[in-house]
């Protein structure tokens, strides 16, 4: 399998993050690596990246982590699958999991999940 860049579409932000966002297809099992290398600007509370495609059902009540970070602060960030979708819902871990609606927002991480 060869690496593929996509490009994903985000929610939350007035300006969106840049980054590298690369996937390896095997099949049936996508693996996706979200490095971004400038923050966006936050403008909503929620935070959502589209994948290069759709989650497979049994994955739509499953978490994977990765790195956040919220105006400054560190932290881990919780990635949610949608299902039937290829949106992931990205919350920051803090008590309410939201962002902050303004100043900087990124995160990085890497997964594998099996596709519809």
């Amino acid at each position: 399998p060869v690496s593929t860049s996509w490009s994903p579409t985000f929610t939350g932000f007035s300006v969106d993050p840049v980054g590298i966002f690369n996937y390896v297809l095997s099949g049936k099992t996508c693996t996706i690596s979200v490095g971004i290398i400038t923050a966006g600007t936050s403008n909503s509370d929620s935070f959502t990246i589209t994948l290069p495609f759709v989650v497979n059902d049994d994955l739509s009540t499953k978490y994977t982590t990765g790195y956040g970070m919220d105006n400054g602060i560190e932290g881990l960030s919780y990635i949610k699958f949608v299902a039937d979708s290829n949106i992931v819902d990205i919350y920051f871990a803090t008590p309410s999991g939201l962002w902050s609606t303004s100043g900087d927002k990124t995160v990085s991480f890497t997964f594998t999940y099996t596709i519809k």
